[in-house]
């Protein structure tokens, strides 16, 4: 069995050498994100070292959202073509249908006629709010508010 090279306890990452030597230490941010600092150290000076992180495949669901909803036979593409470095997907795993690909997909018919007088600006604001998003924004946003002017 491989050997870690990282501890990750109470906001703290350690990057390890392969007899468990901490070289490189880093700060929790949010999230899995971790702040690594690395100083040169005396002791270290003549090793070389190399550090690679690894996740377990994912399923095509997971990627469909990470590629901001791109369709899975576009993701399959880019699998095929080995287009994408790290691009590990669970092949067996299903290809749901997307709830919000679906919604974005619906139409509905047009409203009747318009009313016989222009609006003036901000007289007339159309509002649509979407969320709440799973996963936040790099802000911790979880929300998105578009608002139009009637005028404009």
């Amino acid at each position: 069995m491989a050997r870690r090279s990282y501890r990750a306890c109470d906001g703290i990452l350690d990057l390890l050498t392969k007899e468990g030597k901490p070289i490189a230490r880093g700060v929790k941010v949010r999230n899995n994100l971790y702040k690594v600092t690395f100083k040169h150290a005396p002791e270290t000076a003549h090793s070389d070292y190399a550090f690679s992180a690894a996740s377990p495949s994912q399923t095509w669901e997971t990627w469909h959202r990470r590629f901001g909803h791109v369709g899975y036979s576009g993701i399959k593409k880019l699998l095929d073509n080995q287009l994408v470095d790290g691009l590990h997907i669970d092949v067996n795993s299903p290809k749901p249908d997307c709830v919000a690909c679906t919604e974005a997909k619906l139409s509905e018919m047009p409203y009747g006629p318009m009313s016989g007088h222009p609006t003036k600006p901000g007289e007339l604001t159309h509002m649509d709010l979407w969320g709440k998003y799973d996963v936040a924004s790099i802000n911790g946003n979880q929300y998105y508010l578009l608002m139009v002017d009637d005028a404009a």
